[in-house]
């Protein structure tokens, strides 16, 4: 039932109007500040871990890269699970003004 107007694996089942639709993006823009904060904080954490790896037992580049590309699907994850909690949240308030 919660997944009937948006879903990322199933075409959408029901219309939004423009309105609906502009207040979902105003509640998401700060979400997407979030998002872009938690990538970049995450991958500088990963570098500098793996920077200070690299200079510990001299192995320059490789615990570097491989904590940024451990870091990646991470984030991925992270960012994906927060959005779509997020725009089923507004989805459900949207239905709720609707009902009122």
């Amino acid at each position: 039932m919660k997944n009937d107007i948006i879903s990322p694996m199933r075409k959408p089942t029901g219309r939004l109007s423009k309105e609906d639709q502009e207040k979902i993006n105003r509640r998401l823009g700060s979400v997407y500040r979030k998002i872009g904060g938690r990538t970049f904080i995450v991958g500088l954490i990963a570098l500098l871990i793996g920077l200070w790896i690299d200079r510990l037992y001299h192995t320059q580049p490789l615990f570097s890269i491989a904590l940024v590309l451990i870091s990646a699907p991470l984030v991925i994850w992270l960012n994906t699970s927060t959005l779509r909690r997020e725009i089923e949240k507004a989805v459900e308030e949207i239905k709720a003004d609707r009902k009122n």
